[in-house]
């Protein structure tokens, strides 16, 4: 038992010094709820109690103020309340005419009209609707949505077909230019052509280079064949001599 009571003791002395530094922290560290009675304190502090009761006035005020605003507004807001079924079919229209060119009833229109509220001349949350007019950018009259869409995949249709045709044509000229101009493996029309002129040039250098050689021997010829003649006209004279002196000494 005395070993016990030494402990309880003991816990009883810890307790009673950790009770102390919270009592002391709350008397040095207290809130100032009343400045007036606090010692050292500046004239222009004003106590957490007077503060609350100065905000409680402001708030009574600042309700005293939102209720007669309430009742003010209230009956516009009851009028613009029972106008907001007809907005909503307004814009429901105005997003229908825009997005696909009819009315909500349906109706084909030639461009989207759309109506734009302009304010009441008295000031009155009401609203009224100016004449219809279409959307115009420039001089142009804007297209709906649906057109625009429409439009789009045509261009889109038309773009794809362009380009088909662009890469046959880009093929046909690279099968053309490889028949011009050919391979390491196939000849070109170039190739054929530059051989086809080597070829021209050679024979119309040989022909030249024979040219010569070909007028000596038509010359020679001219020569041997006009011999030719005159030994054939004097073989032909002897044999007539030849027969004359034959026929002479028979007789």
């Amino acid at each position: 038992m005395g070993f016990i009571g030494k402990i309880f003791v003991l816990l009883t002395g810890f307790a009673s010094i950790f009770f102390l530094i919270i009592a002391a922290s709350i008397y040095t560290q207290k809130p100032k709820w009343f400045v007036e009675k606090q010692i050292g304190g500046n004239a222009g502090d004003i106590g957490r109690v007077d503060f609350i009761d100065q905000m409680i006035k402001v708030y009574n005020e600042a309700d005293k103020r939102a209720g007669q605003r309430w009742e003010t507004n209230r009956s516009p807001i009851s009028k613009l309340e029972s106008q907001r079924l007809e907005r909503r079919d307004f814009y429901q229209d105005q997003l229908t005419r825009v997005r696909t060119g009819k009315t909500k009833d349906g109706k084909m229109i030639s461009a989207p009209i759309v109506l734009q509220m302009e304010v009441d001349p008295n000031n009155e949350p009401f609203f009224t609707l100016s004449p219809n007019k279409p959307i115009k950018v420039g001089v142009e009259n804007l297209d709906c949505i649906a057109n625009y869409n429409r439009k789009i995949s045509d261009t889109y249709a038309a773009i794809r077909t362009k380009q088909d045709t662009i890469t046959k044509l880009i093929k046909d000229y690279g099968d053309l230019t490889t028949q011009i101009f050919g391979t390491k493996d196939i000849k070109g029309l170039r190739t054929f052509i530059k051989e086809h002129e080597i070829i021209l040039d050679n024979t119309i250098n040989g022909t030249k280079h024979l040219a010569p050689i070909l007028t000596d021997r038509e010359t020679e010829k001219l020569i041997f064949t006009r011999r030719n003649t005159l030994l054939l006209g004097r073989i032909r004279e002897l044999e007539q001599a030849i027969k004359q002196s034959t026929t002479g000494t028979g007789k």
